[in-house]
């Protein structure tokens, strides 16, 4: 399988810290035992590419586009206070 590699787990061994997301997108899934449209959320680290965020070391798949959306702005927004200077980045 082309890029195959781990999913990007916030939370365990292997883990990608919120400074190194550099963006944030929703994927689709398919699931093959029910033959449903599912969601899924990526993340980009440069040097590994996308990745598959992950919870607990498992691909956090979400049923609706909206569901995986909500979760990728969380993300989004945790790697952006991850990456804000120090004193707010507002020059003080």
């Amino acid at each position: 399988m082309p890029n195959a590699q781990p999913p990007a787990s916030m939370d365990g061994p292997g883990g990608v810290e919120e400074a190194a997301i550099r963006d944030v997108r929703v994927s689709a899934w398919f699931d093959t035992n029910t033959f449903e449209k599912k969601h899924g959320v990526q993340v980009f680290v440069p040097g590994r590419g996308w990745l598959h965020l992950a919870v607990g070391g498992v691909a956090a798949i979400f049923d609706t586009a909206e569901e995986a959306k909500a979760q990728a702005d969380e993300v989004k927004q945790q790697a952006s206070l991850a990456n804000r200077p120090e004193g707010g980045g507002d020059g003080r």
